[in-house]
């Protein structure tokens, strides 16, 4: 039976609390070599007893360092638990909601930056491009590397990077620095992450031993890496932190993935700190929590450095401030991605309260799997968690506002789109608009899964019925107004499909949506209109390769196939990620009609 224990592991230099190495400064002077795991449930590892684990690695840090039971991740998605990690503040503190809409703001002192102030050399290397630069984690690197090789041959740039990639760049960090002082290394691994494709000999027959084989693959990558280390003379003077921004659904509460829902299966992750040269028995910590806030102000305790003021996580090499500290989670992908409920909840040790259109309060001692909702009874202990929830709420915006300035332009919505991230901006709804609860809707993103593959595989008449169930439980969902239209237009009924994408954009205006709607009045045969979309499109995304598209099938619907092909070339050179293949595709076809022409007579 799984255990689902989180393992927090903290960079503890000794087998106790109040031991050698545990003690505040008792790293004083150490690099610090922080690793994140992409998507780790903390259940997963064979430290926290799954059978099937492949983690020798993992458990012998484990071993050696200290591990808090219950460790909690700020939000079920990349970008905003990473800033956590990186800041120490709450999502509602440091502004990141969501992937891909928010940046960190540069009034946020990350601990690159107070590192880098007292004199380390900074250095990351980062597995995604949800995490690049222009998100605003590189605050105080010296290197940033989010490099992400361009697939070979196509000029279309790729969204993650292999851990073998990301071990390889992080020892040429090593190797190319320019100082003798300490350093501070962050090194992330995206490989757990959907989709799960470990390399051989990591495989398996079943999503979830796929998933058990990309952990396998990180942990032998994390080894070379911490082998690079010793073999560099740096293993005795490196401690390593060690934690994850999330977990992995895998099918509870009907999640397979993340991002949606606030359960332990998301939010329980590792977090280790392991000490320069431990080698005696390690100790788990089982009565405090802790989170992704707690690893700046830790780190930086245990290096004997000053802890900035007004953070919301504390050393946990000091006694706790509130034994029973409940801790703060929060989810945005709801809204942003389908315009169903934001999700907020605090979780202590033993207990959560989740707010929710339908609120949940779980006792995890006695039921650890969330099965039963035991508000309906109303505990005092759920009504204390809910009054506090709701104070703090109060006090703070209901509504995450994506940062000035950050737009989505085609080649970033494409690489987000590549790992699974398909966040919009809000929708326009009244203020106490009721919205989906989002663990009511689970079925709703299975069947758009499925509605997608068959759109995929031009199965329109199938995935009709499946999609307009989908917009009857879900109103405001994009995405599936974005797949009716497609299917729309597959079975040729372009009145239709004009109807769906004015409803798309009367919830949200974008260049991709008006792009389609004014292929829908080529079809029609509608060119004003046609130019009338075309330009609400450039008015949003000038550099749309779609725009170029839709202008080439114009051309070329009118015979002028030359100047087709130069529009074409255009949407390559303006977005070659999205636009590139067909693009490419509609060159050959102008081609082929030109052919004929440029035969001499008589043949």
């Amino acid at each position: 039976m799984r255990r689902r224990s989180v393992l927090l592991l903290l960079p503890i230099l000794a087998c106790s609390r109040r031991g050698p190495g545990w003690e505040p400064g008792a790293a004083r002077g150490a690099n610090l070599l922080l690793v994140t795991v992409d998507t780790l449930r903390a259940d997963r590892l064979g430290f926290s007893g799954h059978p099937r684990a492949r983690t020798p690695v993992l458990d012998d840090l484990a071993g050696r360092g200290v591990r808090f039971e219950t460790a909690l991740a700020s939000a079920p998605i990349t970008l905003p638990s990473h800033a956590t990690i990186l800041t120490g503040l709450d999502p509602s503190h440091h502004g990141v909601r969501d992937n891909g809409l928010f940046a960190l703001g540069e009034d946020r002192v990350t601990l690159a930056e107070v590192l880098a102030g007292a004199g380390y050399e900074t250095g990351a290397v980062v597995g995604a491009f949800v995490l690049d630069a222009r998100y605003g984690l590189a605050q105080g690197f010296g290197a940033y590397d989010d490099r992400m090789v361009p697939t070979s041959g196509t000029g279309e740039a790729i969204a993650q990077r292999p851990a073998v990639q990301v071990t390889d760049a992080a020892l040429a960090w090593l190797d190319g620095r320019t100082g003798t002082g300490p350093f501070f290394l962050w090194v992330h691994y995206f490989d757990p992450h959907m989709p799960y494709e470990p390399p051989p000999p990591f495989g398996g027959s079943t999503p979830e031993e796929r998933y058990d084989g990309e952990i396998a693959f990180v942990d032998s990558e994390l080894g070379r890496l911490l082998r690079g280390l010793e073999g560099r003379g740096l293993g005795e003077s490196t401690f390593l932190a060690l934690t994850s921004d999330h977990g992995e659904g895998l099918g509870e509460h009907g999640e397979r993935t993340h991002s949606l829902l606030l359960y332990d299966s998301t939010m329980r992750v590792p977090l280790l700190f392991v000490p320069p040269g431990a080698r005696g028995r390690g100790r788990v910590i089982d009565d405090r929590a802790a989170g992704g806030i707690d690893v700046l102000p830790t780190a930086l305790d245990l290096l004997g450095l000053p802890v900035p003021g007004g953070l919301d996580g504390e050393s946990l090499a000091r006694p706790p401030r509130d034994p029973d500290r409940p801790l703060y989670l929060e989810t945005f992908s709801p809204l942003h991605t389908c315009g169903w409920s934001p999700l907020h909840a605090l979780r202590r040790l033993g207990d959560k309260f989740i707010e929710a259109p339908v609120p949940e309060y779980y006792d995890l001692r006695s039921d650890p799997w969330e099965t039963r909702n035991l508000l309906p009874q109303a505990p005092p202990s759920a009504q204390a968690l809910a009054s506090h929830l709701a104070r703090r709420m109060r006090e703070e915006p209901l509504v995450a506002q994506p940062a000035a300035g950050r737009s989505l332009p085609p080649e970033e919505r494409a690489r987000l789109a590549a790992l699974g991230y398909f966040s919009q901006a809000p929708s326009s709804a009244p203020a106490g608009t009721r919205r989906p609860d989002p663990k009511a809707m689970m079925p709703v993103v299975e069947d758009l899964m499925r509605a997608l593959g068959l759109v995929n595989a031009k199965r329109f008449e199938e995935a009709e019925p499946l999609l307009l169930g989908i917009l009857e439980r879900s109103p405001e969902d994009p995405s599936a107004l974005d797949q009716l239209a497609r299917v729309q237009r597959g079975r040729k009924r372009f009145a239709d499909a004009e109807t769906t994408l004015r409803r798309r954009l009367a919830l949200l205006p974008t260049a991709d949506a008006w792009v389609a709607l004014a292929e829908v009045h080529l079809e029609l045969r509608a060119f004003d209109a046609f130019l009338d979309a075309i330009h609400a499109a450039r008015a949003l995304e000038p550099n749309n390769g779609g725009i170029q598209l839709a202008l080439g099938d114009r051309l070329a619907l009118e015979g002028r196939f030359e100047e087709a092909i130069h529009a074409f070339e255009g949407a390559i050179a303006l977005d070659p990620s999205r636009s590139g293949a067909e693009a490419r595709r509609k060159i050959g076809l102008a081609r082929e009609r030109l052919a004929p022409a440029s035969q001499p007579a008589g043949r």
